[in-house]
Parts: C-alpha cells; sequence; structure tokens
C-alpha cells in the first residue's frame, strides 16, 4: 500500500497535498501496478481514505486501475477484529484482478471469531512490570503509553492481571 499518516484521522490530514510528498505516493502506486500489470493487488490504507474529504483521489485511483478495463476491482472497509485478530482496526481495502484473469465471483472473507488477546500473546508474567515505558528517544510511543497507564489507572484497572494494549 501507499502512506497512511496523510488521509489518517489522527494526522495532519493534508491528504493529497501532504508537504513531504507522502500523499502523491498513492499515485506512484497505481502507476508501478499498470506498469507491471501483476494479475492480482492487494491496496490497503487507513478507513478515511475513503471518506468524503478524500474520495476525489480515491474514485482518481479507482478510476485509473479500471479504465480501459484493465483490472476489475473491488473495495472494502473491513475492521481487523472480523478478521480473528485481537485490536478494533478499521482499515480501507481495494483488490484488483487483472481483466484477463479474472474469476467469475469475487468474494470478501467470511468474518472470523477474534480471540482474546491473552490466547495470541500468552499470560503475562506476574513479576513484569506492566509500566516499562518506550524508550525517551521514542518520544511519541512513550507519551502514548504514560497517557495510557494513566487513563487505565483512573479506571482502577488492574495493570497486571487484566488484558490492555497500548497503540
Amino acid at each position: 500500500g501507499f502512506p497512511c499518516q496523510p488521509f489518517s484521522v489522527l494526522g495532519l490530514k493534508y491528504g493529497f497535498d501532504e508537504a513531504g510528498g507522502r500523499g502523491a505516493l498513492v499515485l506512484e502506486t497505481v502507476r508501478a501496478i499498470l506498469h507491471f500489470l501483476p494479475p492480482v493487488f492487494l491496496l490497503e490504507n487507513v478507513a478515511a481514505f475513503a471518506d468524503e474529504s478524500h474520495s476525489w483521489i480515491r474514485e482518481a485511483v479507482i478510476e485509473r486501475l479500471t479504465h480501459d478495463e484493465q483490472y476489475v476491482v473491488h473495495e472494502r472497509i473491513l475492521c481487523s477484529s472480523t478478521s480473528g485478530v485481537p485490536q478494533t482496526r478499521r482499515r480501507w481495502y481495494l483488490v484488483g484482478v487483472l481483466r484477463s484473469r479474472s474469476v467469475r465471483e469475487f468474494a470478501w472473507p467470511n468474518p472470523i471469531e477474534c480471540r482474546p488477546l491473552l490466547a495470541v500473546l500468552g499470560p503475562r508474567l506476574l513479576s513484569a512490570d506492566p509500566c516499562r515505558l518506550p524508550p525517551k528517544t521514542q518520544r511519541t510511543a512513550r507519551a502514548n503509553v504514560v497517557r495510557s497507564l494513566r487513563a487505565l489507572s483512573k479506571q482502577k484497572v488492574d495493570l497486571c492481571r487484566e488484558e490492555f494494549v497500548v497503540d
């Protein structure tokens, strides 16, 4: 896929016009697909890429990929929790199949039950420090963890016994 930061609701929301040029990389991704013509491709980005504010670029991507009927495309917003991942993260997906290889019907996968976090990670050792912070050099990650630990503490969460993820 292409960088999500320009389109994220948590970012600065510059979209295609982001000063660093990351938003424009979506067109380079399309250019590469049309140059190499893979039989199938999968693009993924934040769900906000499908929002009204970015609809023109999303529509341009789809138009370029389906121009001259090169690809049959299918788009959908899926949540990771419906794919068996213990996380709630909505993402935009675009699957393209070269028309010459196209199957009669494309089907998105059926939902998979989400497993509990401890089933994936295994139990935490009681001696483990639940407040271990990222290094000071990772300022944003460290600040996110500190903010989350404070919020959990106010909610009286037992950090040694209850599951939590800071993302």
